[in-house]
């Protein structure tokens, strides 16, 4: 489903050149739950921008579902981004003015690929789902972080996704929720949903199937959880 193929970024300021990805090549099968690690200026993050299309690589492939994501214009990545993957981020991103149903419904209204008349069933449905039927006309102000969160991975699947990249989605939550956003995430991995999350935390192996480390921007190890190397 994903393919990095000889992925470098350098970020270069004035007669300096920051090499923060170099010559990073795996591929993630569809329907595999992929963590990400390494410490801080690794690179995971990078990887994950780039994966989404927040940012763009110096040279290389990033092949996703037979796309070259890398030779998207802007227009075309924007469109490409709201149709094949929903983003969880760390500080939830949801929009303060309008109200959790609202939110949910909003990546529907702009895609246009819910037909009308289902979105407001499926909002519903999605909110059911991350326990949060109650809090639907409450402002995201109201709910506690982990609440949000919830919200926020409601969001992110609107469109009915295939691909789900969370970034640090628990950094944020006391470990009580931070179980709730991981079984939310391995029952949406059981479902059929490929995940891609970067993390620093050591104990989100829960519904995993394989990590790979990242340091000074290259890809150290990359092993499945229950056992074995990948390739």
């Amino acid at each position: 489903m994903i393919q990095f193929r000889n992925v470098n970024k350098i970020y270069r300021t004035g007669a300096n050149d920051y090499p923060v990805l170099k010559n990073v090549s795996f591929g993630i099968e569809k329907g595999e739950y992929v963590i990400i690690t390494g410490k801080s200026g690794s690179g995971k993050s990078t990887l994950l921008n780039i994966l989404t299309g927040v940012d763009n690589a110096s040279s290389g492939d990033v092949m996703v579902n037979g796309t070259n994501i890398l030779r998207l214009d802007e227009a075309q990545m924007t469109r490409w981004r709201g149709e094949n993957v929903g983003i969880v981020f760390q500080f939830f991103q949801l929009i303060p003015t309008l109200s959790v149903l609202e939110n949910i419904l909003l990546p529907m209204d702009l895609m246009n690929r819910i037909p009308q008349g289902k979105r407001m069933e499926r909002a519903k449905e999605l909110l059911a789902m991350v326990g949060l039927s109650g809090h639907a006309g409450k402002m995201p102000s109201a709910l506690s972080g982990g609440e949000q969160q919830r919200v926020a991975i409601a969001r992110a699947i609107a469109n009915n996704v295939e691909l789900i990249v969370a970034d640090e989605p628990t950094g944020n939550l006391d470990t009580k929720n931070a179980e709730m956003i991981f079984d939310i995430l391995s029952e949406l991995n059981k479902s059929g949903k490929t995940i891609v999350m970067v993390t620093h935390e050591k104990d989100t192996m829960k519904g995993a199937s394989r990590k790979i480390i990242v340091k000074d921007g290259e890809v150290l190890e990359d092993y499945l959880l229950k056992g074995g190397c990948v390739q």
